[in-house]
């Protein structure tokens, strides 16, 4: 059943002034004059029914005197029921809080189908760990900065979070924005908050388990593609040990960061005591940092 009419004498809606609608309401722009559901139907509940991308309320809400949707929520579309009757269940109220009645064909109307995109780039983010480590170690920047890959992470994270409470709203649900900033302390609280709201699948937070797992084991994968990542300062120690083993005393300097692939190598200088050097060409052996030095200058 559609709002009742209202006589409005201006030629546009007084509060967006972007949308003429002669002299009726609703204001098919900002839904201006809705707050009355109309004439009562008898053992009939109103429910305020808001268009597509608008929060759903609870349901026994109603518009308060002088409440008006937030300019942010799209409009609502050309001849939109802004109220729908529902039976009244046993015990009073709303089918909503009595027996469980079939949804009206209204219900159903006002929900548009959640697109579940950046969940599900969300949900394969640990993913985006494995290929950044590849990345950024075949360019030869260090991945030791824990810092760095959390303020990181964590703003890409957020940005997606956004992105998805989006959709969230436009498919009628209730998901504040703040939500989001469930991804910062983890992906895993903002999915599973998402799944409690919308009733969607618990294969999103269970996917992001499976892979942060692959994550932590994707050492060799890492190691291979991208490089091994040496402590430049241990890695002089172990040489400077060697030669004073031998009974040389040595100063040695190795590029810092020490990257290479396994089987690849990085060229070190050691500097003696008599001031001359030589080149130490250090080959990485495995994936956990086992190496081996010769000179080669």
């Amino acid at each position: 059943m559609n709002a009742m009419l209202t006589k409005i004498p201006q030629p546009y809606c007084p509060r967006c002034q972007q949308e003429k609608f002669e002299t009726v309401s609703p204001c098919p722009r900002c839904g201006m004059g809705m707050l009355s559901p109309g004439t009562p139907v008898p053992g009939m509940s109103p429910r305020f029914n808001p268009p597509p991308g608008w929060p759903r309320p609870p349901a026994e809400w109603k518009p308060p005197v002088g409440w008006l949707p937030d300019t942010s929520w799209p409009p609502a579309p050309h001849g939109w029921s802004f109220w729908v009757f529902e039976p009244v269940a046993p015990g009073g109220g709303s089918g909503s809080r009595g027996e469980k009645i079939p949804a009206s064909p209204e219900r159903e109307a006002d929900r548009i189908p959640l697109n579940n995109i950046a969940a599900w780039l969300l949900a394969c983010s640990p993913i985006a760990y494995i290929l950044t480590d590849v990345l950024l170690l075949q360019s030869g920047v260090s991945v030791a900065d824990g810092w760095s890959y959390f303020v990181l992470g964590a703003t890409g994270f957020v940005l997606l979070a956004l992105w998805d409470v989006r959709y969230v709203q436009a498919a009628g649900y209730e998901f504040p924005r703040s939500t989001a900033i469930l991804a910062v302390f983890g992906v895993p609280f903002y999915l599973v908050r998402r799944v409690a709201v919308t009733g969607g699948t618990w294969w999103q937070p269970v996917t992001w388990g499976i892979l942060f797992l692959a994550y932590w084991g994707s050492a060799n994968v890492v190691g291979f593609l991208g490089g091994v990542e040496l402590d430049s300062d241990w890695l002089e120690t172990v040489i400077d040990e060697n030669y004073s083993n031998s009974g040389v005393s040595s100063t040695t300097e190795c590029p810092n960061p020490a990257i290479a692939p396994v089987g690849g190598s990085v060229t070190c200088q050691s500097t003696f005591d008599d001031e001359s050097w030589t080149d130490v060409l250090v080959t990485i052996e495995a994936v956990d940092g086992t190496v081996s030095w010769q000179e080669i200058g």
